[in-house]
């Protein structure tokens, strides 16, 4: 098969988010054309073995990451970095909830005119050698002319106590050695829970240092650039 630029960009984008599901995949690298022309793309991939995917059943989205001949489509130092995904992690819809949030950041801050400096979800940060106590669930840096914010966000789901939660937002109040930031976005996974989160947290936590989005508003009506101002 003929590769073309969105097919190492598919590749590219499953090598730093580990697993996408289609729609995913759909938002990131095919923004332009209709879900079903992404979806006919992966199969091709797929059957040269580019990617890499797995469907647990027909009613569920097919997952998707980086196939053995997919590490030639990376760059030679990308490709020695890369450990193929042997399977689907537990933590699943955490790792999803994240790739949301990638997905929010570029698209927003494309629309915005910004220049996405990086964003690098937890695994990434581990990966290019973060030391710090406390690893945020993703970071990103965006810039607008001379105005730029270094930004890391939270994602819950509401399996953790909101007590156990402040604890470890509050570590961010001193800062982190090393990684000056402007903002904490804590994204909740529903409306109710953001509502919950703000209720028990917002007056330990200062706005507008840390702000809470619930994943719906993320998509529908929040901008990157909310962090410049």
């Amino acid at each position: 098969m003929k590769i073309t630029e969105r097919d190492r960009r598919v590749v590219t984008k499953l090598d730093a988010a580990r697993w996408l599901p289609t729609s995913q995949v759909a938002q990131l690298c095919f923004a332009d054309l209709s879900p079903e022309m992404a979806r006919r793309r992966l199969r091709l991939l797929r059957k040269g073995r580019y990617v890499r995917s797995v469907q647990s059943n027909a009613m569920t989205e097919a997952l998707h990451t980086v196939g053995p001949r997919g590490l030639e489509l990376l760059s030679e130092e990308r490709a020695k970095q890369t450990r193929l995904e042997r399977a689907v992690p537990k933590n699943l819809a955490h790792l999803t909830g994240i790739n949301q949030i990638r997905i929010a950041v570029e698209h927003t801050a494309r629309a915005d005119g910004l220049t996405l400096g990086f964003f690098f979800a937890c695994w990434e940060l581990q990966a290019h050698g973060w030391k710090m106590p406390i690893i945020p669930d993703a970071a990103c840096r965006v810039t607008r002319g001379e105005k730029s914010a270094t930004a890391v966000f939270e994602y819950d789901r509401g399996e953790e106590r909101p007590s156990y939660l402040l604890a470890k937002f509050a570590r961010y109040r001193d800062g982190l050695a090393g990684f000056p930031f402007s903002r904490v976005v804590i994204v909740a996974e529903t409306s109710s829970l953001r509502d919950r989160l703000q209720a028990h947290l917002g007056k330990h936590l200062p706005s507008p240092v840390f702000s809470f989005v619930s994943k719906e508003a993320l998509m529908d009506s929040w901008s990157a650039a909310e962090l410049l101002a």
